[in-house]
């Protein structure tokens, strides 16, 4: 049966309210390449995307960086909820 166009609206305010999304720019060949890895791993796109950047984290930055990193996005966040809610 197919999807109506309400429930159609209603998960996409859901995601909205849930998720952040953002685009990533690749050259051409790139979104393939990192697609048959991901499914060699049996795992999506985007957790091989998410899993890469976290590793990468982990990596190239101390424990204090990343719980200093944590605090400014969470204090972001609150500044544009705030923000929001004033405009709205």
């Amino acid at each position: 049966m197919p999807v109506s166009e309400s429930q159609k609206k209603a998960t996409y305010k859901y995601k909205c309210k849930v998720y952040d999304f953002f685009q990533i720019t690749l050259t051409k060949g790139k979104r393939e390449f990192y697609k048959v890895l991901a499914e060699e791993k049996n795992e999506s796109l985007n957790t091989f995307v998410i899993e890469a950047i976290e590793n990468r984290i982990i990596k190239e930055f101390t424990a204090k960086e990343i719980e200093n990193a944590i605090a400014v996005a969470k204090q972001r966040e609150k500044e544009k909820e705030k923000q929001k809610n004033s405009t709205s």
